[in-house]
């Protein structure tokens, strides 16, 4: 059976930097299949390449800060990741291309064939537990994204 991760990041103790964790909880409600395994990784980046190994797909989800309006939702797939190794999106304050070539090079380049990354502008990342309404009301078209990208 192919397994499909999908690992939350974020801090729910930081308000809208927990929107990944917040997804998961969402997920966890959903009848998903007995291949998805679903994984908070809190803000520990660099963790998800100890999650990579033997999964078929691995789907990230996290918290940006890129300038653009609260609630964008950024669904970089796979042929994003292979055109574009420089793509300015920052996952807890560590550019998305440094975290691809240290990926590259552990797992070679079919890597970037099984990850997608899914970010979402946020504001508020201030100690607060919650998520802003923005957040909340982005929460459903994520659930959604997610969902149709397992199915893939």
């Amino acid at each position: 059976m192919k397994v499909i991760r999908v690992l939350g990041m974020g801090n729910i103790l930081n308000g809208d930097d927990g929107i990944g964790v917040h997804v998961l909880n969402e997920l966890r409600r959903k009848c998903l299949p007995e291949n998805i395994e679903l994984i908070d990784i809190g803000s520990q980046v660099l963790d998800i390449l100890s999650f990579c190994d033997g999964a078929e797909k691995i789907i990230i989800i996290d918290a940006a800060r890129n300038g653009n309006k609260p609630g964008h939702i950024y669904h970089i797939g796979t042929n994003d990741l292979s055109h574009s190794s420089s793509f300015p999106m920052v996952l807890h304050n560590f550019k998305l291309s440094h975290i691809l070539r240290t990926s590259k090079k552990i797992f070679g380049k079919d890597f970037l064939k099984r990850i997608v990354i899914i970010g979402v502008e946020v504001n508020n990342i201030e100690p607060k537990i919650g998520l802003s309404k923005r957040m909340v009301e982005v929460m459903s078209r994520l659930v959604v994204l997610i969902l149709n990208e397992i199915k893939k």
